[in-house]
């Protein structure tokens, strides 16, 4: 219970940081979340006072150190001593990393973005939330992120307000590199060809992300998954901050470049096998994007499994797009909840269901597709309860099933028919 609260107060107090600083620096968010940006005020101001007036003392020190007790092994990338080397000097490979006390592995992670770069010599501010509307937006490269050692599974484990970030203790991003189209590719088909399983997982975040947000997430998902293939993002222009409208338009906007470095994975990276993972609004930009690719006939185009997770685009529009999964999928699961209170503000909103908000049949989507109902997973009185799918272990498990082991729901240990007799119109995770 101490440890649940622990992990509570900070990643509470940190994202009520967050929210405070992006509402200062927009007055449209401001005036559209009050009640909110009230209401986190009123329960966590006393929350944020605490480093300030706990951090000299040997009962804080202790809390630190009791945060994560749970290690776990990932997926066999690239291992570290701590505190990490110098960019310029290369860690040593090995297979599995073997995570030692005060050590930490490193997760490459390729990515590719339609984020404008900025040049900034800082790390998180390189790619910022703005277009790269040129005639060729697409940039290529590659980040590492460290796996601490006591890595928690379903964590996201970043340094509470005012204190920086350690690698021994967080998911951080330690080095970005920029390349051409052509190094890409190379480096690209070399680590999928010396991986264990010759696959890639691209992972497409949603809204209110950064950057280097979107490539922690990544390399968080690649080893709570033990993917032994190559982790890859996909990160389009949010802004990062709360203005839903403007991350709306630029993951429509960001569709035919999608499109293309879907396609572009597909062709040039040699993989055997490819996998999707899309959260919240970054399914809304991949339902259009494969729309696009079922439309060309002479696309060969054809993801082994495609996980959407929370998506946040309407129910019936999705049913729409879900004609393009028969020729851009072998399967499709859904995770939906209706606890998600992101997906029911955006219900309040566009005064339509979300497809993540509703469990619901998928009969009319043909075979292949399922769609599991996580709400059990996902009533957390101190979030959200939208990011579960990566957040939660058993939901991480049954995620694993899917792309490891390709298992249909029926095969799969987590989960129940609904109903529970006859042909199920959805599934469920035991209670």
């Amino acid at each position: 219970m101490l440890e649940k609260l622990r992990d509570r107060l900070r990643d509470f107090s940190l994202y009520i940081r967050e929210v405070f600083q992006a509402v200062k620096k927009t007055e449209v968010a401001a005036l559209a979340t009050p009640f909110l940006v009230v209401a986190i005020f009123a329960f966590g101001s006393s929350i944020l006072q605490l480093p300030e007036e706990l951090r000299k003392s040997a009962f804080f020190n202790d809390l630190i150190r009791l945060i994560r007790k749970i290690p776990n092994a990932g997926p066999n990338i690239i291992a570290a001593p701590s505190p990490p080397p110098p960019a310029a000097q290369t860690p040593v490979e090995i297979a599995p990393c073997q995570l030692a006390p005060g050590h930490n592995c490193l997760v490459k992670v390729f990515f590719g973005t339609d984020r404008k770069p900025n040049s900034s010599p800082v790390i998180a501010n390189y790619f910022g939330g703005e277009r790269n509307d040129t005639e060729d937006p697409l940039t290529f490269g590659t980040v590492l992120v460290s796996i601490p050692a006591e890595h928690k599974v379903g964590h996201l484990e970043k340094p509470l307000p005012f204190f920086s970030a350690d690698p021994r203790n967080d998911l951080v991003v330690l080095d970005l590199k920029v390349s051409s189209e052509a190094g890409f590719v190379s480096s690209l088909s070399d680590a999928v060809r010396e991986s264990r399983d010759k696959e890639a997982l691209i992972f497409i975040h949603g809204y209110f992300t950064k950057f280097d947000e979107a490539a922690r997430r990544t390399a968080q998902l690649a080893w709570d998954l033990q993917f032994q293939g190559v982790p890859i993002l996909y990160s389009w222009p949010s802004r990062g901050d709360p203005l839903y409208t403007a991350d709306e338009a630029s993951a429509l906007w960001a569709v035919p470049h999608l499109k293309r470095f879907l396609q572009f994975v597909v062709q040039r990276s040699g993989a055997k096998t490819i996998h999707v993972v899309a959260h919240s609004l970054g399914n809304r930009s991949l339902m259009y994007a494969l729309q696009q690719i079922s439309q060309d006939h002479s696309s060969t185009v054809k993801f082994k499994q495609i996980v959407l997770a929370a998506p946040d685009i309407d129910a019936g529009i999705f049913r729409q797009l879900a004609s393009a999964f028969p020729s851009t999928a072998e399967r499709v699961t859904i995770y939906a909840s209706s606890h998600d209170r992101a997906l029911a503000l955006s219900k309040l909103l566009h005064q339509s269901p979300s497809m993540g908000r509703q469990p619901q049949s998928t009969r009319a989507l043909g075979t292949g597709v399922d769609l599991i109902d996580a709400s059990v997973m996902s009533d957390d009185l101190f979030s959200f309860d939208h990011s579960y799918y990566a957040g939660n272990v058993e939901v991480l498990e049954d995620m694993s099933y899917v792309i490891r082991a390709g298992l249909p729901p029926e095969k799969r240990l987590l989960l129940d028919p609904h109903p529970s007799s006859g042909m199920p119109l959805y599934w469920t995770f035991r209670p």
